[in-house]
């Protein structure tokens, strides 16, 4: 995915970190900081002030000046008649203040900093430094919704019964940034209620719609068409328990070899599985080699340069230009969609 492509938002993480916490080079870490996608923020100029109302340029959201305007922590049931209210005394002369979902809420947190992790330079005023509560229903629990510890960043879910920090938001979120998916409406309780008048997730369908067909499949790969991320197909690459440092070098060792070009000008074509390359094959007089035989990549277009499916878990790409951007696992499966 481009850095510049927009579908989330940087971390704001531009530190890079060993196992136990020590600051380490980014360079060849494989690390958020080092990668940096996402669309990009700065901490000073995010946000523009007028008469109590932030304007979060990131996202187009608009929040409170004032973090602890309820005073004091709510259920979650009582955290929306609250904001009920405050539209009825229209709260700074607006009437459509609502509680954030999961996704605009979250996006305020900078995984950079702590206590609180929002960007430097913030301009919020009362901020408590524990949890928010959030508009969207837990799934996995209805009687529990999501909320965000504005101290460090973390997101759970807490039965609604709970009492927890309000903090409202208005405004409509940049229609790039996905919505929650979430569209059944449920009650303190966790039973299922009619939309009208509930002020919940599923009425308020912020951010970019879901597209009908989200997702495609590949032999190995899978294109997220809401977010224009490409996961590996299997979940489970390390076939159990690895450590982050050790995760972090398998997946070096898997990707770094995808059809890189060699440093003359004669084209290679390498092949990568579990960190092993296949020994490489070079451009003859009369075209591409294909490879032949088991567990080795089959190329769509062995006459010409292009890209070429996987054979089981290993993948290849090829590039005609030795300082073109090598492409990527989602660019394999998306121009082999097209010759299809």
């Amino acid at each position: 995915m481009s850095r510049r492509t927009k579908s989330y938002l940087q971390t704001g993480q531009t530190g890079c970190y060993d196992r136990y916490g020590g600051r380490i080079a980014c360079a060849g870490s494989g690390q958020d900081a080092e990668t940096g996608l996402g669309a990009a923020w700065q901490s000073r100029g995010r946000f523009d002030l007028h008469n109590g109302i932030v304007i979060d340029t990131a996202t187009g959201l608009h929040r409170l000046r004032d973090a602890g305007f309820g005073e004091f922590p709510m259920t979650w049931q009582d955290s929306l008649e609250f904001i009920e209210h405050m539209n009825q005394e229209q709260v700074l002369g607006k009437r459509d203040w609502r509680l954030p979902n999961r996704r605009e809420l979250r996006s305020l947190v900078s995984h950079q900093t702590t206590r609180p992790a929002l960007p430097e330079q913030h301009p919020f005023e009362n901020l408590f430094q524990g949890w928010y509560w959030t508009l969207t229903t837990a799934a996995i629990s209805p009687s529990h919704a999501w909320n965000v510890h504005m101290a460090g960043g973390r997101m759970f879910y807490d039965g609604k019964d709970q009492s927890f920090m309000v903090w409202t938001v208005r405004g409509s979120i940049a229609h790039w940034l996905p919505a929650t998916g979430q569209r059944a409406f449920y009650d303190a309780h966790g039973l299922r209620i009619e939309a009208s008048g509930s002020g919940q997730n599923g009425a308020i369908q912020a951010g970019r719609s879901w597209p009908e067909l989200r997702f495609s499949v590949g032999e190995t790969g899978v294109i997220d068409h809401l977010t224009g991320l490409c996961w590996y197909r299997c979940a489970n690459l390390a076939d159990g328990d690895v450590s982050w440092e050790d995760e972090l070098a398998g997946i070096a060792a898997r990707t770094a070899g995808a059809y890189r070009t060699s440093t003359s000008w004669n084209h290679w074509l390498i092949a990568v599985a579990h960190g092993r390359r296949w020994p490489p094959q070079r451009k003859s007089s009369t075209g591409w080699l294909r490879s032949t035989g088991p567990r080795q990549p089959a190329c769509m277009n062995p006459t010409g340069p292009g890209p070429c499916i996987w054979t089981e878990e290993w993948w290849v790409l090829d590039r005609s230009s030795r300082d073109a951007p090598t492409p990527g696992l989602c660019e394999a499966l998306s121009s082999s969609k097209a010759r299809d």
